[in-house]
């Protein structure tokens, strides 16, 4: 892992599949719901290492599934030595598409509750839609301004992309786009002979991305499990020779991918600015 400074980071090879495996085909749950409170209030959050200090409040009833409509609520807890601490349904498996509804559910709380806390947002609207594009949160600015937080966990082609961007700009809208971590869009490209060991932090680039480049916008990858966000970075450009990024070795069209916190990130008026990309950058060629 190479550190990047304010908490980015560029990971080795085994921690990037790692990162990248959380939502791919692992149906295990980190979040849970306390039923005692609000629907509305912030899912409760298992970090790893910690089953044992949830194990009571789940048996007693107080942590259950945060699915609506899950028809097996009741949670309890695994601290196994070889994966990450999560909760898991003590009766029945939850039933098909349960895994893709609690992603979804658990992205758009993280998300909002970051984004209720960033110094810019007035209020934050979930689940809205701007001329038949899907929004996951509207975020209305102190600046008057809207901030669309588009999250994407199926399939999206270039093409299509650039006709909901169209729209949310022809609102008004800046709208910022968050990738599930998830093969369409997150992947490494094949080893390669020269170096002699794998390279950090590089996945396969894709239309869609190379289409939102060309249209100043820079998606992330989320990975909520962890509660970090992925910046897709060109080679060669400013932003990878600021951060000091190597060519890569790989014969693949490429790009360097760079972790942050999602606690280390803002919101600016032109989306979610990180370590790694900051305000300027992401307000270059919005403007």
């Amino acid at each position: 892992m190479t550190e990047l400074g304010n908490g980015a980071r560029v990971m080795r090879h085994s921690e990037f599949r790692e990162w990248a495996q959380a939502n791919l085909g692992d149906s295990r749950q980190v979040y849970a719901r306390d039923p005692r409170r609000p629907d509305d209030a912030p899912l409760v959050y298992m970090p790893d290492g910690a089953a044992s200090q949830f194990y009571d409040d789940a048996k007693a009833g107080h942590l259950i599934c945060p699915v609506p409509g899950c028809p097996s609520t009741e949670l309890s807890t695994r601290g196994p030595k070889a994966r990450r601490h999560h909760f898991f349904h003590v009766n029945a498996p939850p039933e098909a598409g349960h895994n893709r509804a609690y992603d979804r559910l658990v992205v758009e709380r993280l998300l909002r509750d970051w984004a209720i806390g960033q110094r810019l947002s007035a209020g934050v609207l979930p689940n809205a839609r701007l001329g038949g594009v899907p929004v996951t949160l509207l975020v209305h600015l102190t600046t008057r301004r809207h901030l669309a937080l588009c999250y994407v966990d199926q399939r999206l082609g270039a093409d299509d992309w650039l006709e909901r961007h169209n729209t949310l700009t022809s609102y008004g809208v800046v709208d910022s786009w968050i990738f599930a971590p998830r093969p369409m869009f997150l992947a490494p490209p094949e080893p390669q002979p020269g170096p002699a060991e794998p390279e950090e932090g590089v996945v396969l680039d894709r239309a869609v991305f190379r289409r939102m480049r060309g249209n100043s916008t820079w998606p992330l990858i989320i990975n909520a499990e962890r509660q970090e966000v992925m910046n897709l970075v060109k080679p060669g450009g400013t932003p990878a020779r600021r951060l000091g990024l190597p060519a890569p070795y790989s014969r693949d069209r490429v790009l360097h991918a760079v972790v942050s916190p999602l606690s280390r990130c803002r919101l600016t008026e032109y989306g979610i600015a990180t370590p790694a990309i900051g305000a300027g950058l992401l307000a270059f060629g919005r403007r």
